[in-house]
């Protein structure tokens, strides 16, 4: 996820996916939290099924297609860009979180995990990752991991990389493995390990492929094509049905967004979001939250779709106006790891490192 709101030229297609995918995300936790009041159609669970195969294996992929260019770089690059960055978003946001649950506000309340009712103490504040917090920690996982296998020829890449998912099923399928950390390997698992590095292995080609917008006609059609194949003729039992389901829905997905992103306005507009989808995934869940308490202490008999547009608009507006807000002016260490620590640690030449 993009950091700030300033857009590259040659990204602006990619934060029309980061903006699109942030405000599907939005959906997916108001929609979770209505059903906790509200009786929701089975229709829409069904949609989002289908969009969770798709909006963070996109997120990820897109990260990976910038960080490719890092790692040619210095090892204290990755370190000031993506280490210290992400364990400055754990320490802060799991700061937050923890005090929220604290005053009382449940930030899950449709219990995302089995261990959301126990307030967290010590080190178990910063880890298992509060909900949402999972894929701050994917990326500093995937960030380093990438890093350690760099130097390697790609055929060994891709085995190391099925070697960590072969580890990861094993140790997500444990009987000891529960709650938030069941998650995060889950999510490891499923999106982060394989669209990470197909990101950074594909950066060059698909950056390059997409500066034509009407390529993405025939990835879209392919994507098309293999998801309802998939859906189609595949039964529950089909071998890895759903890491290839959610290949068919990220690869029409991205190639639909390619097209999005030159419809006037629309495309601009979600970019402008995605450029500050960083700062809208970490506020939303606590204005959903927020939201969510009061139509639900207010006792108020609105229809389920009401319902869900109520707390899927707010949370959208709020959170995203008050990102731009802080882009504009500030506090920076929010978002970002505060310039003294950095200088701190690796002195001035690294201050300047975009982190993304």
């Amino acid at each position: 996820m993009a950091k700030d709101g300033k857009v590259k030229e040659r990204e602006i297609w990619v934060d029309t996916i980061r903006g699109l995918t942030i405000l599907m995300v939005i959906f997916h936790h108001s929609l979770q939290a209505s059903s906790q009041i509200t009786y929701i159609p089975g229709r829409l669970f069904w949609l989002d099924w289908i969009g969770d195969h798709f909006w963070m294996p996109a997120f990820l992929f897109c990260s990976g297609l910038f960080y490719r260019s890092k790692l040619s770089k210095p090892w204290a690059v990755t370190l000031e860009s993506r280490v210290l960055f992400c364990v400055w978003l754990i320490l802060v946001w799991s700061l937050f979180s923890w005090a929220a649950e604290t005053a009382g506000l449940d930030l899950y309340p449709w219990g995302l995990t089995s261990d959301t009712s126990t307030l967290r103490q010590g080190l178990g504040i910063f880890f298992p990752p509060y909900g949402i917090l999972w894929f701050v920690w994917a990326i500093l996982i995937m960030s380093v991991f990438a890093r350690l296998i760099v130097a390697l020829a790609l055929p060994l890449q891709v085995l190391a990389t099925l070697g960590v998912m072969v580890a990861l099923s094993y140790w997500h399928d444990s009987p000891q493995t529960a709650g938030s950390f069941e998650f995060l390997l889950y999510n490891l698992l499923h999106h982060a390990v394989p669209y990470f590095m197909l990101g950074v292995w594909l950066s060059r080609p698909v950056l390059t492929y997409f500066t034509r917008p009407s390529r993405a006609l025939a990835p879209l059609a392919a994507g098309l094509v293999l998801t309802g194949l998939l859906l189609a003729l595949s039964g529950p039992e089909f071998p890895l049905k759903s890491y290839f389901l959610a290949f068919a829905l990220t690869l029409g997905y991205i190639s639909a967004t390619r097209l999005i992103a030159e419809i006037p306005w629309i495309g601009q507009t979600l970019a402008i979001i995605g450029a500050l989808s960083l700062q809208v995934y970490l506020i939303h869940e606590f204005f959903v939250a927020l939201i969510f308490a009061g139509v639900a202490s207010a006792g108020l008999t609105l229809s389920p779709l009401v319902t869900l547009a109520v707390i899927a608009s707010l949370a959208s507006v709020v959170t995203i106006a008050l990102s731009v807000l802080n882009a504009k002016f500030g506090p920076r260490w929010l978002f970002a790891t505060p310039r003294w620590l950095t200088r701190q640690i690796f002195g001035q030449r690294f201050t300047s490192v975009k982190q993304t």
